[in-house]
């Protein structure tokens, strides 16, 4: 059984402000720890549950956060940004069985996680996806249905499980901690760690094609910019995407719809890690390595 872990940090235990999530501040170190011990949890898990290879992608911000020492003979870990289309599923494709979501957190514009952000809190006001808010947990599930791999697991905030309850009930989740205000109510990080390990290799001992769900044909998207941040001309995004069918509506500068055939996207003004806009479609692998923000 072949594993995908996608690793996050706003959303691991006691997590709470952005100097814990930045790596050029020193309070990052304890929380670099934490992300580790919880990744480390869902690959124990994995193995009890049969895995026999596992992928790992350290998928915040700088993509170096997990420390590398403690981890099982059976695991690789992508670290760092290469401009793949899949972003924070770097590498993902039909060959795995599962994914399994760990850290992840509440979507731009809920109140419950002080972290909470869809891919930029600095630039991305709200992404829509088919009518849905949507999350970076919800993009991501899209992109492991567009290779019908399930996600069957999911760790993170309060909020982030019950959004995914009322989206998919089949997905297993643990919640690490409740946002309250600027403040979090957090487990204690031993019981975190051994309920995702649990629950890890609970769900993967499950029939893996009950958590799947039909791919949806299209995609239609609505991306708001916060206020501070305007779009890039609309050519430059248009010079982004592979040649294809697609029409660009653009709304007063602040919204802009992409619809077409499974079209995801990333439009930052201004970054100084890579930004990229994606294609999730099943009949169409195209990809660009332009840059992007996460």
């Amino acid at each position: 059984m072949k594993i995908y872990l996608s690793a996050d940090i706003e959303g691991v235990a006691g997590s709470v402000h952005r100097d814990e999530c930045d790596h050029e501040k020193p309070d990052h170190r304890q929380f670099s720890e934490l992300m580790t011990q919880e990744v480390l949890a869902a690959c124990e898990g994995a193995l009890e549950a049969g895995a026999t290879e596992i992928w790992v992608k350290d998928a915040h911000y700088s993509g170096r956060n997990i420390l590398l020492n403690d981890f099982p003979e059976e695991v690789k870990i992508i670290r760092g940004w290469s401009g793949h289309y899949l972003l924070m599923m770097q590498e993902l494709d039909q060959s795995f069985d599962a994914v399994a979501m760990i850290g992840y957190h509440s979507r731009a514009g809920q109140d419950t996680n002080p972290l909470a952000h869809t891919f930029s809190s600095g630039t991305v006001a709200s992404l829509n996806i088919n009518g849905r808010y949507a999350s970076e947990f919800l993009a991501n599930f899209y992109a492991a249905s567009m290779f019908r791999v399930p996600v069957v697991f999911v760790a993170g905030d309060q909020g982030l499980s019950l959004e995914i309850q009322e989206f998919n009930s089949k997905i297993h989740t643990f919640s690490t901690k409740e946002g309250v205000g600027d403040s979090v109510i957090s487990l204690s990080p031993r019981l975190v760690q051994r309920k995702i390990k649990e629950g890890v290799k609970q769900a993967l001992s499950q029939d893996l094609n009950s958590y799947l769900q039909s791919h949806p044909e299209h995609f239609q998207q609505q991306h708001n910019m916060s206020s501070k941040n305007r779009p890039r001309r609309t050519h430059d995004v248009i010079e982004a995407i592979p040649h294809r069918k697609i029409r660009l509506d653009r709304f007063g500068g602040q919204i802009i719809y992409f619809k077409g055939l499974g079209i995801w996207f990333n439009t930052i003004p201004r970054c100084d890690y890579p930004a990229t806009v994606c294609v999730f479609s099943r009949a169409n692998d195209n990809r660009t390595n332009s840059r992007w923000w996460c």
